[in-house]
């Protein structure tokens, strides 16, 4: 289950998205903790998928911009600006809220378990006790894409 919702943001604008919440109350949780102001949030039935490639892809991203020097916040607006599937749309907001609010970027992956694996939370606290995210999103972003690879010759 997932909801979407209208919200008006602090400049005024308004703001649709979905969030990945259990109940309308972690929702409504999650869209003040984003600063924004739900004017409607409506349940939705099953759940957000994001294609294994979209995964890889979104951590070949991060790589790629943690090796430029570009700050987490900056790196998930530059993805939000530019993705047009609502399961990563979804799911990089979030991260984006979290890490705002100082959650780590392994919290913050960690909170989406049932998309991101053992290994990548893993791999990304690993990247954090290192100082090196590119590195670590890097190694993701291969596995990945090893196993996908892999995956299509069985």
């Amino acid at each position: 289950m997932y909801f979407s919702y209208k919200a008006q943001n602090a400049s005024g604008d308004i703001v649709k998205g979905i969030s990945l919440a259990s109940t309308r109350e972690e929702a409504e949780i999650f869209l003040a903790q984003c600063q924004l102001t739900p004017l409607s949030v409506t349940q939705k039935k099953g759940t957000v998928k994001i294609p294994k490639k979209k995964i890889s892809l979104l951590f070949r991203q991060f790589a790629t911009l943690f090796r430029a020097g570009v700050p987490a916040g900056i790196i998930m607006d530059t993805v939000l600006e530019g993705e047009k599937h609502k399961g990563v749309i979804a799911v990089v907001q979030a991260l984006k809220c979290d890490i705002q609010m100082g959650t780590s970027l392994s919290e913050a992956f960690g909170k989406y378990n049932y998309i991101f694996d053992r290994f990548t939370i893993a791999m990304i606290g690993v990247g954090e006790e290192q100082g090196n995210f590119a590195d670590a999103f890097t190694r993701i972003a291969d596995q990945l894409e090893s196993s996908q690879k892999l995956a299509s010759q069985i």
